[in-house]
């Protein structure tokens, strides 16, 4: 974590201009409110050649990503930034939690159809758009692992679980639900040669098969993750990728 004067010296105007004028590598972030762990690693910590960007979508969805006109419009938010973005930028993708721990479990009831169909159409959508901004040039292209489901069974307290207690799944459900996700992500990133940034074994606890106590967030809450905890994880996967 960065002291006063690391943090006072990180943020000026001169050492970023300094890193501008070094080349230095920028990774823009988009995702869903989980992309703030990547705010916190760029908040806390010394970057010497690396700076980080963020467009951030509030319970945005990578099913919602084939629907323009989704309640978030995250497609829309996230086409308008990417237009500013040059194109050997690094592109950091964090989505999935909603889906998998709420949105596809909550259509396949409502709608009649199982959970491996909203699934495939779920992950359709995530792969097609990011498909489409590999024909539009866009190479370097990172994604995050779907963080692991937090929130407890029967858990009727925080704003999020309260939203989500209309679906009668459990947290290993959620869980297998997720792991298999990251799955079809990263198999897919070794067909397309991005890269698929995983800290999902570190966080498991292997005895429950959920997420492991000191990897939750301490406000019982909050359904993300710990950042203090899960950021040096990240931060060691980040730079196995040759950023510093």
């Amino acid at each position: 974590m960065l002291n006063y004067w690391q943090r006072k010296i990180y943020y000026s105007r001169v050492y970023q201009q300094i890193l501008k004028i070094t080349g230095s590598k920028v990774i823009h972030c988009l995702g869903d409110s989980h992309i703030k762990i990547f705010e916190y690693i760029s908040r806390e910590n010394f970057w010497f050649h690396t700076r980080f960007k963020f467009s951030l979508v509030q319970g945005g969805t990578a099913m919602g990503l084939g629907h323009p006109k989704s309640k978030t419009q995250a497609i829309k938010v996230f086409s308008e930034y990417l237009q500013k973005v040059p194109k050997n930028d690094w592109l950091l993708f964090c989505l999935g939690e909603v889906d998998c721990g709420f949105v596809i479990w909550y259509r396949a009831e409502k709608y009649g159809v199982s959970v491996e169909e909203q699934f495939e159409y779920s992950l359709e959508n995530y792969l097609n758009f990011l498909d489409e901004l590999d024909k539009q040039g866009f190479k370097n292209i990172i994604i995050s692992s779907v963080p692991l489901p937090t929130i407890i069974d029967d858990q009727d307290w925080g704003e999020v679980a309260k939203l989500r207690r209309s679906i009668k799944t459990s947290l290993q459900q959620r869980t297998a639900l997720t792991r298999q996700y990251n799955r079809h992500l990263q198999n897919y990133c070794e067909k397309r040669d991005w890269f698929f940034l995983d800290f999902e074994s570190e966080i498991l606890d292997p005895e429950t098969g959920t997420v492991a106590h000191q990897y939750r967030h301490p406000n019982p809450l909050d359904h993300h993750l710990n950042a203090e905890t899960v950021a040096p994880i990240i931060i060691h996967k980040i730079k196995q990728l040759g950023y510093w």
